[in-house]
């Protein structure tokens, strides 16, 4: 699920959303992390509406990349 082609949670165009790569949703989860020193990965799957195979791609990118 890595890369920067995949589209982000939320984005199907059935949804109505805007396409967001996986880049760009580590990106902002990154953001928030120097913003608030800390951020629940509860808190993260509802920010970025992430269902849980998404948040273990996001956290080990965050944990170990």
């Amino acid at each position: 699920m890595i890369g920067s082609g995949e589209q982000g949670p939320g984005s199907h165009p059935l949804h109505g959303g805007e396409v967001v790569t996986f880049d760009e949703t580590l990106e902002q989860a990154l953001e928030m992390l120097q913003r608030r020193g800390r951020v629940s990965y509860r808190a993260l799957k509802r920010q970025f509406d992430l269902d849980d195979d998404y948040l273990e791609d996001l956290k080990e990118a965050i944990l170990y990349a």
